[in-house]
């Protein structure tokens, strides 16, 4: 009696899998299922900072605002003085701009929780190979979530987020940029 009971129960199941599996194949046949897809973007928040490290390959006045360097890619780089990661990374940071900073990338350094004094002291703006905004007060920081220094942010020329670096840039991150870069100049070909 039991196996009968098993059985019937198996049948049963299996015909109602069938029977599933048919109304399945015959309502994909007549409906068309519409794929959507949805990108979203962060959009970078502008800002217009003091200019305290003045770049002889980027010409600006004693403020700048992201919109205005905004002509290419850029890449916003938040460190400070007293973070050594920072000071350590700098030479690395130095020769991927002298690299793109003909072209195709503008590196703007951010200092961020820092003062003036500081940074020249530091000697990390003397001769800088890339222009550096003065963040005194963080609050740019704040804008862009950056809970601990260094942190990289890449924005498109239409001024929205590309990625985000935390930490000390690596080889690869490096790599990530130049990918970026390469895909839009074969797109505009």
């Amino acid at each position: 009696m039991k196996n009968k009971v098993r059985m019937i129960s198996v049948i049963a199941l299996l015909a109602f899998l069938a029977a599933g599996f048919l109304f399945f194949q015959k309502y994909s046949k007549t409906h068309e299922i519409e794929v959507v897809q949805f990108e979203r973007r962060e959009v970078a928040k502008d800002f217009a900072l003091p200019v305290i490290g003045k770049s002889a390959h980027y010409p600006t006045q004693d403020k700048l605002s992201l919109q205005v360097a905004r002509s290419k890619p850029v890449l916003l780089h938040f460190w400070a003085s007293w973070c050594m990661v920072c000071r350590e990374e700098k030479p690395e940071l130095d020769a991927f701009w002298a690299k793109h900073k003909d072209a195709d990338l503008l590196i703007l350094g951010v200092a961020s929780f820092d003062t003036r004094d500081a940074m020249i002291q530091s000697k990390l703006i003397e001769t800088p190979s890339f222009t550096v905004l003065l963040d005194e007060e963080g609050d740019v920081a704040n804008l862009y979530k950056v809970a601990a220094l260094p942190v990289s942010v890449l924005v498109d020329e239409q001024g929205y987020i590309v990625q985000k670096f935390v930490g000390a840039l690596k080889n690869y991150d490096y790599v990530a940029i130049e990918n970026y870069l390469e895909g839009r100049k074969s797109m505009s070909r």
